[in-house]
C-alpha cells in the first residue's frame, strides 16, 4: 500500500507540475546555480543511494547496521517483485487521471465526497487540536488564572492585609503609659484567673 501510495502521489506532482496545461500567467525560470547544483547532487544521490543497501553491492548497508552474530535474512524476490509492480501501477493509475484524463479527478471527488473531505481536512487533526487548544487548554490556563489571582493571591493578600490592620489597631494600646501596661497586667491576671475558676469548677462538677 506504501509503495502504491508513494508513487502515485509522487507522479501526480511529476504530471500536474511538468507535464500539466499552464494555465497561469507566470513565465517559469530556472533556479540560480546556488539551488540548481546541490539539487542535482541530491537527484543523482538519490538514484544510486538505493544500491548500497541492494544484493548487487553484497548489501554494505545492511551489514553495517546489522549487530554481530545477528540472522541475516535472504534475498526475497517475491516481495521486490509485488512491490515494484504496486509502484507500477500507482504511476498507471496517476498518468492515467492526471495526464491522460480517462479518469476524472473531479468525478472522484464527486463520487467519494465524504471521503475526500475526510482525506483533504488530513483526517481534521488541526481541527481537533484547534478545539483542544480553544476549549481544554485556553480554558485550563483561565481556571488556573483565576484560581492564582483569587485563591493563592487573594490568600496571600489577605494575610498582609490582615497583618496590616492589626499593626494599625494594635498601636494604639502602645502609648508608652505605665499605668496603661498596669492596666494591662491586671486584665491579664483576672483573665488567668478566670479561665482557672472555669477549668476548676467543670473539673469538679465532671
Amino acid at each position: 500500500l506504501v509503495a502504491f501510495m508513494t508513487a502515485f502521489y509522487m507522479f501526480r506532482l511529476i504530471f500536474v507540475a511538468f507535464f500539466g496545461s499552464h494555465t497561469g500567467g507566470e513565465h517559469a525560470h530556472e533556479s540560480p546555480p546556488v539551488m540548481t547544483w546541490p539539487l542535482l547532487i541530491l537527484a543523482g544521490l538519490s538514484v544510486v543511494s538505493g544500491l548500497v543497501g541492494s544484493p548487487l553491492l553484497d548489501n554494505v548497508f545492511g551489514h553495517y547496521i546489522t549487530a554481530p552474530g545477528a540472522a541475516h535474512h535472504p534475498l526475497n524476490t517475491v516481495v521486490m517483485a509485488v512491490s515494484t509492480l504496486l509502484a507500477l501501477g500507482g504511476i498507471l493509475l496517476a498518468w492515467l487521471i492526471y495526464q491522460q484524463e480517462y479518469i476524472r479527478a473531479e468525478a472522484i471527488r464527486v463520487r467519494f465526497a465524504p471521503l475526500y473531505g475526510l482525506l483533504s481536512h488530513k483526517f481534521y487533526i488541526d481541527e481537533v487540536y484547534a478545539w483542544l487548544i480553544a476549549r481544554v487548554v485556553d480554558g485550563g490556563a483561565r481556571l488556573l488564572e483565576w484560581m492564582d489571582l483569587r485563591i493563592v493571591n487573594g490568600a496571600v493578600n489577605g494575610l498582609a492585609n490582615l497583618t496590616g490592620w492589626s499593626g494599625r489597631t494594635l498601636r494604639y494600646t502602645e502609648d508608652g503609659q505605665v499605668q496603661t501596661y498596669g492596666l494591662y497586667l491586671v486584665a491579664g491576671l483576672v483573665i488567668i484567673l478566670i479561665t482557672a475558676l472555669v477549668t476548676a469548677a467543670t473539673a469538679v462538677l465532671g
